[in-house]
């Protein structure tokens, strides 16, 4: 069968397109693949960041280094312990921390479940464990529950934790009256 010249050309216009978007459409791919490669880096690497957080929180809690422990809050930060209150700024955080640091000595550990980040927004979001030291009689006393903490990266690049809050049980006897 035999073809006209013009058909030819036109099919081959039509492969050379083809074979085009193609290409564009793969190296697009590769771009993307590269760029959510990149972003996943980056999001591991925050990642990273927000586990030293959690551990800071930690170490400054057990270790009773109330101003590092409050210092990790923005200034209008907030926490939300399981009694439904609502902690605001970091004189009122650093009064309900001074409070339990007086009756217990904490030692927990945080087991984060997700990790997320939008712009200067992350949150890391799991579950924790505690064993809570009696100041005035040793005793112990173990607990558990769910933890949330929303950071938010400043103007300086450093990440400090906007909100958090947690549910299970509160250590007896550092229940906030400063309302």
């Amino acid at each position: 069968m035999r073809r006209s010249w013009t058909v030819v050309v036109s099919e081959g216009w039509l492969i050379a397109a083809l074979a085009g978007i193609l290409l564009i459409s793969a190296a697009g791919h590769s771009a993307a693949v590269r760029g959510a490669a990149k972003s996943e880096k980056s999001l591991s690497d925050e990642t990273s960041s927000f586990a030293k957080i959690r551990d800071e929180w930690a170490k400054n809690m057990h270790a009773k280094k109330l101003e590092p422990l409050v210092m990790m809050y923005t200034p209008d930060g907030v926490f939300l312990p399981p009694t439904g209150e609502r902690i605001v700024g970091r004189d009122a955080i650093r009064e309900l921390c001074r409070k339990v640091m007086g009756v217990v000595t904490s030692d927990l550990h945080f087991q984060s479940a997700v990790v997320d980040q939008s712009g200067d927004l992350a949150y890391d979001s799991g579950e924790f464990t505690e064993t809570l030291t009696q100041v005035a009689d040793g005793s112990k006393s173990e607990t558990h529950g769910s933890y949330l903490m929303i950071l938010k990266r400043q103007a300086d690049g450093r990440w400090l934790i906007a909100e958090q809050m947690w549910s299970g049980m509160e250590p007896p006897g550092v229940r906030n009256t400063a309302r």
